[in-house]
């Protein structure tokens, strides 16, 4: 799934602003006084102002075979890492995909993820335009 738009609240405006932006190097389309938006290959992730936090889960698409190089890009930017079993690249071989996880400023989780049937050009070293695009979104309900 390619998901074009994401609108997600965020407590802390600008530091999600300083974390895609200055962490991550992700270009801002807009800087509204309530509203920042960023585009993130083919989608656009946007942040409105929020008095109350709502985190969620969403994943980025990668390059499948840039999984090393997309660790050692985060590890580079001082991005902490969640694992699972001990491990930071989580496989998941009935999908034919592997991931890594990280939390962003306001708690989202955020997912970096290979797909091996999506055939993505892809040169060392790894960078932000190596992000194709948003693939996925989880909501908690009750």
């Amino acid at each position: 799934m390619k998901i074009e738009k994401l609108t997600l609240f965020s407590v802390h405006l600008n530091d999600q602003l300083n974390f895609y932006r200055d962490v991550l190097g992700f270009e801002p389309l807009a800087l509204i006084e309530e509203k920042i938006g960023f585009e993130i290959g083919e989608s656009e992730l946007w942040f409105e102002k929020s008095s109350q936090s709502y985190p969620a889960h969403f994943a980025f698409n990668i390059p499948y075979q840039a999984m090393s190089e997309a660790k050692n890009w985060l590890l580079s930017n001082r991005i902490e890492l969640l694992e699972f079993e001990g491990k930071s690249i989580i496989e998941f071989p009935d999908w034919e995909a592997r991931a890594l996880y990280f939390k962003d400023a306001d708690g989202n989780i955020v997912e970096l993820i290979g797909r091996q049937g999506l055939r993505y050009a892809f040169e060392i070293p790894f960078e932000a335009s190596d992000i194709r695009n948003i693939s996925e979104i989880a909501i908690a309900t009750s």
